[in-house]
């Protein structure tokens, strides 16, 4: 099947879904669940069949967010705004380290030792 037969396949596969679920029982769980599929957003829920690259599942950002929940769990967070913003920023340079398959330590460690040295510190994004 060709790529544009195969778009055209799940695009009306998509219609008749959402077709179904905009008209569900009067049950109250079906009427939820077809009430967010009438919104703007109904696009979204099926976009993975059309597009490339995009998940089905939300498995990769749990992923990428298991160890915010488990520290936050342990430490019981921070109750002032300068650690929630010191977490949030160290949270962030561990998730992006990982998925850069870049060594968290050493990054730290350049990023306090510019700090000090009043250099630029290195950079997260590539």
């Amino acid at each position: 099947m060709t790529q544009t037969r195969f778009a055209r396949a799940m695009h009306r596969i998509q219609r008749g879904f959402l077709k179904v679920v905009r008209h569900a029982p009067s049950r109250a769980e079906a009427q939820t669940l077809a009430k967010r599929f009438r919104g703007r957003q109904a696009d979204n829920y099926v976009r993975f069949l059309t597009t490339p690259g995009i998940d089905p599942t939300n498995n990769q950002t749990e992923q990428a967010i298991r160890h915010i929940v488990i520290d936050r769990h342990i430490t019981q967070g921070t109750r002032g705004k300068r650690g929630q913003r010191w977490c949030e920023r160290v949270w962030t340079m561990i998730a992006t380290c990982r998925q850069q398959s870049r060594r968290v330590f050493e990054f730290f460690c350049n990023a306090i030792n510019a700090h000090f040295r009043q250099e630029i510190a290195p950079f997260l994004l590539r």
